[in-house]
């Protein structure tokens, strides 16, 4: 809850958002108990969150298309696994 709130804080300095931004965008995208936070938490994030999107208005561009990259991976990586099972059912 310390690292939180020091970032919280952290994040109303525009010119450190280089420090940081790569970080949260990568937990965004690959923590899966990211969603699933306590209260405290949540409004800690929408602060960052906040903080992050308004500084700059290319980042929510940025991250929906890093979000999109991300998908599609996933959905190539499982469509990959889904041929591969069904390839050795084939066999068998």
């Amino acid at each position: 809850m310390a690292v939180l709130g020091l970032l919280k804080n952290i994040s109303f300095y525009s010119y450190l958002r280089k420090t940081w931004k790569k970080d949260v965008f990568e937990m965004i995208l690959t923590e899966p108990n990211f969603f699933q936070l306590d209260a405290q938490s949540i409004l800690s994030w929408k602060v960052i969150l906040d903080n992050l999107f308004t500084q700059d208005k290319s980042t929510f561009n940025e991250l929906l298309s890093k979000f999109s990259l991300f998908l599609f991976k996933k959905f190539y990586k499982f469509k990959k696994i889904k041929f591969k099972n069904k390839k050795i059912k084939i066999k068998n």
